[in-house]
């Protein structure tokens, strides 16, 4: 009886909850086709406003800059964020991670708003001191968005990384010698917890062929 009683509660709150995410989105896209210029008042069905917006050439500029800071803030971050990852993983513990660390993963912790205030800040005290930024536009938008998703891609990086570091010790081999690279063709003969050792063994005998 508990049970059905609790059931029937995380219902209602799950459709609640949804609800209120979605309902005020959806009644908006409903009002975008409201003819008339009052939001509340409903004056007939119309596309009128459609129009009107993409007439804009300030929309279309918006657009073209929006499309031109994703493809840059994506290259970079990808970059970046790889190489961030790989050396987490590659050299292990070196002088200064544990603040190298903190700073990829300060972005992820920290709320959006204390990012965003946080770098305006900065580009207003540069442009005091240094005189750069001129003005706030396309580089600092992109700046900002590029130490915001870096750090997605270094922790995904990392990760997957330090997966296959510690999960097959195959890709150490192949990194050893030229010989064990070839083993790629033949690795369903050969387990992930093989060692270095016993794969070099194996092609020095010609165990293994190719």
């Amino acid at each position: 009886m508990n049970n059905g009683r609790k059931s029937r509660f995380l219902f209602g709150a799950t459709c609640f909850g949804i609800a209120f995410l979605y309902v005020p989105m959806i009644l908006l896209v409903f009002y975008s086709f409201n003819k008339s210029r009052i939001v509340p008042v409903w004056g007939g069905f119309s596309t009128k406003w459609y129009g009107v917006l993409f007439e804009s050439e300030e929309v279309w500029e918006a657009i073209v800059l929006s499309l031109k800071i994703a493809t840059v803030n994506a290259t970079f971050a990808m970059i970046l964020g790889t190489l961030a990852g790989l050396a987490l993983v590659r050299f292990g513990r070196f002088k200064g991670r544990t603040l190298f660390s903190g700073m990829i993963s300060a972005p992820l912790v920290m709320p959006e708003v204390i990012t965003g205030l946080s770098l305006l800040l900065l580009f207003i005290t540069l442009k005091e001191f240094i005189g750069w930024p001129d003005q706030r536009g396309f580089t600092t938008i992109t700046i900002a968005h590029i130490t915001f998703s870096m750090a997605y891609v270094a922790v995904v990086v990392q990760s997957r990384l330090a997966m296959i570091s510690s999960g097959c010790k195959f890709f150490r081999c192949c990194a050893e010698t030229s010989e064990v690279i070839m083993l790629a063709f033949s690795c369903s003969t050969i387990s992930c917890d093989t060692s270095c050792s016993s794969i070099h063994s194996r092609v020095q005998a010609g165990l293994v062929t190719f």
